[in-house]
């Protein structure tokens, strides 16, 4: 089994040269920086939130290449385990997301940046809300994850695209498999999550 530690890079971009060459069917462990590249971390507050800076967003590991693949090519990729790394965060952030401009569903009181460190063990995530303690299982998954674009230059990996990319799918959980179709079969992979659910 292979270990492809953090060597990262923020954008797809089909002209970076692969970290590693694998063989279809290997095992391989990754290891992933949190979605904000380090900038935020568990002593941070709202206030961090101002100074984030977009363009270091989504550190994705890799490339790595598969020997073999060809353009047109699908990758497949199985998920065995997850290990998180201890902590997690939840943020609000004015502007950014699916209710930035939705003014009838964003409560005032969320009008301004707001952040939340959650605390993950055995199984579980924990933070505080006041005086409330909110404890959820945890269902690990990658949050961006993707191949890179057959088109030169460099992508912002925000919108998910045919190369896979920041799609948030929650049932990409242990046991589970994705293909990606792809004209250039570098695979990456960023960010995980402990959990994401509609409450």
């Amino acid at each position: 089994m292979y270990t492809i530690h953090a060597i990262t890079h923020n954008k797809w971009d089909n002209s970076l040269k692969p970290i590693i060459s694998i063989k279809s069917g290997d095992i391989i462990e990754v290891e992933t920086k949190e979605a904000s590249d380090n900038q935020i971390t568990p002593s941070s507050t709202a206030e961090d939130l101002k100074k984030l800076d977009f363009n270091l967003i989504h550190p994705l590991t890799g490339p790595i290449e598969v020997e073999g693949a060809e353009p047109g090519d699908a990758l497949k990729v199985e998920f065995l385990e997850f290990k998180d790394m201890g902590w997690g965060w939840t943020a609000v952030i004015p502007g950014f997301g699916f209710l930035a401009q939705d003014t009838y569903t964003t409560p005032v009181d969320l009008a301004g940046p707001a952040l939340k460190i959650w605390k993950s063990e055995n199984g579980f995530s924990i933070a505080k809300f006041g005086e409330v303690s909110v404890k959820v299982r945890n269902f690990p998954f990658p949050g961006v994850i993707g191949t890179a674009l057959p088109y030169p230059g460099e992508w912002s990996t925000i919108p998910p695209r045919e190369n896979g990319g920041n799609m948030d799918i929650k049932h990409l959980t242990v046991g589970s498999v994705l293909s990606v179709s792809a004209e250039m079969l570098y695979f990456t992979i960023s960010e995980g999550y402990i959990e994401e659910k509609s409450i």
